[in-house]
């Protein structure tokens, strides 16, 4: 059944930013209470960097200096991910990412980027827990790419518990046999 938000908005088909935004957090407070359940990614795992020609890094590869201010589990912070969006503000250079922590808070992520030919070396993280307004300006994301992630992320845990389900039915299934078979044997 498609939530509430969602079938207000169908019949008017108005989708702007606002909408897509109430929509995203709308997802957001869904989740919330499952993401104390479920195995999430530290930060520090991301693969943001480039490595050589095909290759991708983890953030906490190179070591980065974690900003002061931030949140204080820096990249041990535990949340659901999204890939990283390369920006250019004038000479600097930074990317960024953001993300939906185990406690349901928006995470706005900037790197700030030394870039070579082949590589990239993260020296610079800032991890701020922001609205989520400020994440989509910052990164310039649109509201609804986020409303989509939370969806990914949701059908991502639904395969992996129905594969863990799978394997502990046929594990369930041995089990029984095997008692069975010892019970008979014990006769």
């Amino acid at each position: 059944m498609p939530s509430q938000k969602l079938v207000e908005l169908v019949p008017k088909r108005v989708f702007t930013q606002e909408k897509w935004i109430a929509l995203a957090e709308e997802r957001r407070a869904m989740i919330k209470p499952f993401l104390p359940r479920f195995t999430l990614k530290r930060l520090g795992k991301v693969q943001c960097v480039r490595k050589g020609k095909y290759s991708t890094g983890a953030l906490e590869d190179d070591r980065p200096l974690v900003e002061p201010g931030g949140i204080a589990s820096g990249l041990n912070t535990e949340g659901v991910w999204n890939k990283c969006y390369p920006v250019t503000m004038l000479k600097a250079s930074w990317s960024g990412t953001w993300g939906l922590s185990r406690s349901g808070a928006w995470i706005l992520v900037k790197l700030n980027i030394m870039r070579d030919l082949k590589d990239e070396r993260v020296y610079k993280v800032g991890v701020h827990e922001v609205e989520l307004l400020e994440l989509i300006n910052a990164l310039g994301v649109e509201p609804c790419q986020v409303w989509g992630r939370l969806a990914e992320q949701v059908h991502e845990w639904e395969f992996e518990h129905n594969r863990l389900y799978e394997s502990l039915e046929h594990l369930h299934s041995t089990f029984r046999e095997d008692s069975t078979l010892i019970h008979y044997l014990s006769t």
